[in-house]
């Protein structure tokens, strides 16, 4: 097979997403608040599970689109842009604690998560399963920044290894062993609060 036949099979079409980008960067800056309504409320309830506070959260959203924006012909398309764009906001949370100081990272609050229960739902079953999520919640705010990172980026966020890899900037092993620490750590924070 000839070396162009080769890149010929090896060419994939930019998904429709890289159009629009490619699009923004040619001047159509108007096409920026398709991407910004598309993943306004991935990258919103992503900051709250580092923080308390939804009015920062929301200022935080925002500089991330700005981010994005200034940054946009940084965006080589080898993640998925949602990827890309949890980088910059987890960098713009990690930015926000570190000049807050004292300031703990913590999950988001019961009442900016609580469900709305119907009444046919047994108000005992409901109010074990409010303490258990106020436990598992409490667990991993108090988990190392490193592993918390790539529990809410793997099991709260859905990212792969690979794209978890990438963000990170560290290898797939890690991320798998950070993974599986996490997850023991949390096992064992539940356990002890169950027995308490």
């Amino acid at each position: 097979m000839t070396d162009s036949l080769q890149s010929a099979n090896n060419y994939q079409s930019p998904s429709p997403e890289q159009i629009l980008i490619e699009q923004i960067l040619q001047g159509n800056t108007s096409l920026f608040d398709q991407l910004i309504t598309q993943y306004r409320n991935q990258v919103y309830r992503f900051i709250l599970k580092y923080m308390n506070d939804p009015a920062r959260a929301e200022d935080l959203a925002q500089d991330t689109f700005i981010a994005a924006y200034e940054k946009l012909n940084t965006f080589e398309g080898n993640a998925k842009f949602s990827t890309w764009l949890l980088g910059i906001a987890r960098n713009k949370v990690l930015n926000d604690i570190n000049r807050a100081g004292k300031r703990r990272s913590q999950m988001v609050s019961d009442d900016i998560l609580q469900e709305h229960h119907s009444l046919e739902k047994d108000p005992l079953e409901e109010m074990a399963k409010k303490q258990v999520f106020s436990a598992l919640k409490k667990a991993i705010d108090d988990l190392d920044g490193d592993i918390k990172d790539v529990l809410i980026l793997v099991s709260l966020e859905g990212l792969s290894y690979d794209e978890v890899s990438g963000m990170l900037k560290i290898p797939v092993g890690t991320v798998k062993s950070k993974l599986f620490r996490a997850r023991t750590v949390l096992k064992e924070k539940m356990k002890k609060q169950r027995l308490s």
